[in-house]
């Protein structure tokens, strides 16, 4: 593995710099964006029973985003 990247020369490590930051960005978006943050359960339990989307109790916009969401269409 060494010298697949010895032979690719100083174009090499621009191209390791990049994939590290990548990896960064992929980890950093997959914590950000955990399922019980977006969606919390008792939100989703609550449209899962509600007949239809007025009934819904209108969640504070800011304790996740799907209430953002939720809050603007309604």
């Amino acid at each position: 593995m060494l010298e697949i990247v010895q032979s690719g020369g100083w174009l090499m490590a621009p191209i390791a710099l990049a994939s590290v930051l990548a990896l960064g960005i992929c980890l950093e978006r997959a914590w950000a964006l955990r399922g019980n943050r977006v969606a919390p359960g008792e939100l989703c339990a609550a449209l899962a029973e509600a007949p239809d989307l007025a009934a819904v109790p209108t969640p504070p916009a800011a304790s996740s985003e799907l209430a953002a969401i939720l809050a603007a269409g309604v």
